[in-house]
């Protein structure tokens, strides 16, 4: 059949049915006669490397036969790997536009057993199964397998992207549904600028991923992938470069360091989930992580780099931190030296390394570490590790500045622990954090049962300053009343209950103790400008007072008591009828011994024991007697 056999075929409008085997042999007659790569030589759109010589036997080096078809099909040409084990001794390096197409669908498993694979063969002597040649951009490999010569065996990557030195402009290479193992340097290693990565699996690798020296990740995604069992980390940007503007999507990175035929004996002790060393403008989004050996997520800038503008997202992160399995105190979270992190509805919880184990040792110990981590955002979160007692969930050492709203399980600052970068001790610096937000914020700490809220300890909204409140609420989480209010300026608190005493009849509700000769207030009521009503001294003085400290008085209905003051004369003890007159008594005993009736002003009104005497001798009864002491 001719081409414009073919055509007419498609064009046919006399209602002559079009059929599947009219419709495949048009459609390919077609495709064959236009010219594809090579430089518009005429290759053909799609080769099979069976009919360049490949065997796919698993015992043929078919690396010859794969590269001449690679040639064959051209630039923007299609690969095809019909089901096959095939061998390689060297590196494949694909043309710009081609795709590579298998029949693998991947699968978890720790032994690679897919029907269509390329494996290394034992004199393997190439970097990598696959090398992305500079220049060579928009390769997309699907459902094909990789397989290395085992996770410790020779530096063999997956697929490496030549360094940044050696490579110009995007590369936007896309792999789909392909599966990488047994590589001793990872899956995925090198610079890569735009790349695309779905529902792969990344296993029993040195690193899932990995960047190192002057390698750099920008503009690409990892979508719906799985990465397990590698034996050094899952993702690593831990390079002298910089990975950015990266999307880590539905991605699930577990079982770092772990030997799967024995999960409770590691690889490596310390072996992230995911590492950022040297990166900027990462989001990881809906992933998941699990019993990884060293921290679900690590963040800690390398020497001379930075790490900033990190968003974590909707990701749960499970009994990570395993370390030795033995003794080991790691964190879910670890965060330090770094900037701008923000961690929002995510949950960090611990259990055992074995499924369904109900002993052995609960990690991570710590569900968050942070260190010297600057406007960090770490909100609506579950945060619950496996530490003893609640208060040690979290650790959180000087430096350390919260921004915005804080919502964790517990919140607690102790060490020494082991310290992830080091592998060694760790002594903290402080045990302090900062809840630092806008000024039109409220900072709040809730604690809470579940979901429904206890306790508020809020700092307010102002600008210049916010009062400390502690919020109460009832059993059904509606708010009650604010029990405890500090004034920011002042420092004074406003109590909204009365102070109760302990239910104990020995108990003391109220007992200051100071140092000997001190002289200064346990205990006192002032006005508003300070000046003390009743004030309770250390020096065993009580003094109560009247508008100044000079008076010394306290009034018991309309009578006034005094006791030396200087505004009262040398009175000891003066009761009188008027506050506004403290120094006029009705009755007076004074310091020289002298005891008054009426207006004690001058000495003359002071009453002499023998002018009573005789009065009352002169008295025929008591009424007489008061009569005649009316009358003097």
């Amino acid at each position: 059949m001719s081409r414009n056999q073919a055509l007419s075929y498609l064009t046919n409008i006399h209602g002559d049915k079009i059929t599947g085997d009219k419709l495949r042999t048009s459609v390919g007659i077609i495709y064959d006669d236009i010219p594809v790569g090579g430089g518009g030589g005429g290759s053909s759109w799609e080769v099979n490397v069976q009919d360049h010589g490949a065997t796919g036997d698993g015992t043929t080096d078919d690396t010859t036969s794969i590269q001449a078809a690679i040639t064959a099909a051209g630039v923007g040409g299609t690969v095809v790997f019909p089901p096959g084990d095939y061998r390689i001794s060297a590196a494949i390096t694909p043309l710009s536009k081609q795709i590579i197409i298998g029949t693998h669908s991947p699968r978890y498993e720790t032994v690679d057993t897919s029907v269509c694979r390329l494996r290394a063969t034992s004199g393997f002597s190439s970097s990598a199964l696959i090398i992305a040649n500079p220049g060579v951009a928009g390769v997309t490999i699907r459902n094909l397998s990789l397989v290395g010569r085992g996770s410790t065996t020779g530096t063999i990557a997956g697929i490496y992207y030549n360094t940044r030195a050696s490579s110009t402009g995007e590369r936007h290479w896309m792999l789909q549904q392909v599966s990488i193992s047994a590589c001793s340097t990872a899956a995925i290693y090198g610079h890569l600028h735009v790349g695309d990565f779905r529902d792969c699996h990344f296993f029993m690798n040195g690193y899932g991923v990995l960047t190192s020296g002057s390698d750099t990740w920008f503009d690409t995604r990892m979508i719906g992938c799985q990465v397990y069992f590698n034996r050094h980390g899952g993702v690593m940007f831990d390079s002298t470069g910089t990975a950015g503007q990266v999307v880590i999507s539905d991605t699930r990175i577990e079982r770092s360091g772990v030997d799967p035929t024995a999960i409770t004996t590691p690889f490596d002790t310390n072996a992230p989930g995911v590492k950022l060393g040297a990166a900027g403008n990462i989001q990881l989004i809906g992933c998941s992580t699990d019993s990884n050996t060293g921290p679900g997520l690590w963040i800690e800038q390398s020497a001379s780099h930075y790490v900033y503008n990190v968003s974590v997202i909707g990701c749960h992160f499970a009994r990570d931190g395993a370390g030795d399995e033995a003794t080991s105190q790691l964190s879910g979270i670890y965060l330090k030296g770094c900037s701008h992190i923000k961690i929002v509805g995510c949950t960090v919880g611990p259990g055992y390394s074995v499924d369904g184990a109900s002993s052995g040792l609960l990690h991570p110990y710590y569900a968050l570490w942070m260190e010297n981590a600057t406007q960090t955002d770490v909100s609506h979160c579950r945060m619950e590790g496996s530490a003893p007692t609640y208060d040690l969930w979290v650790h959180v050492v000087a430096g350390t500045v919260f921004q915005s709203r804080l919502y964790l399980a517990a919140l607690g600052y102790d060490g020494p622990i082991p310290d992830p970068s080091a592998g060694t001790p760790y002594t903290a610096l402080g045990k302090w954090g900062t809840l630092d937000g806008l000024t039109t914020e409220a900072k709040s700490i809730r604690y809470q049962q579940s979901t429904v809220p206890r306790w508020n300890v809020t700092a307010g909204d102002e600008a210049a300053g916010a009062h400390l409140t502690v919020d109460r609420f009832n059993d059904a989480g509606t708010y009650q009343d604010t029990p405890i209010h500090i004034n920011r300026s002042t420092g004074a608190l406003t109590v909204n209950q009365q102070l109760a005493r302990p239910n104990s009849a020995s108990a003391i509700p109220l007992e200051v103790a100071g140092a000997s000769g001190q002289s200064t207030s346990f205990f006192r009521v002032s006005d508003y400008t300070f000046t003390p009503f009743i004030n309770a001294r250390s020096d065993k003085v009580f003094e109560v007072n009247y508008g100044s400290a000079t008076y010394g008085m306290v009034r018991q209905g309309s009578t006034l008591i005094c006791r030396d003051g200087a505004g009262a004369g040398n009175t000891l003890i003066g009761a009188g009828n008027s506050i506004a007159s403290p120094g006029t008594f009705v009755f007076e005993v004074r310091g020289d011994g002298a005891t008054k009736i009426g207006p004690a002003v001058n000495s003359d009104d002071a009453v002499q024991k023998s002018q009573v005497k005789a009065i009352a001798a002169a008295s025929s009864d008591f009424a007489d007697f008061k009569t005649r002491m009316a009358a003097w």
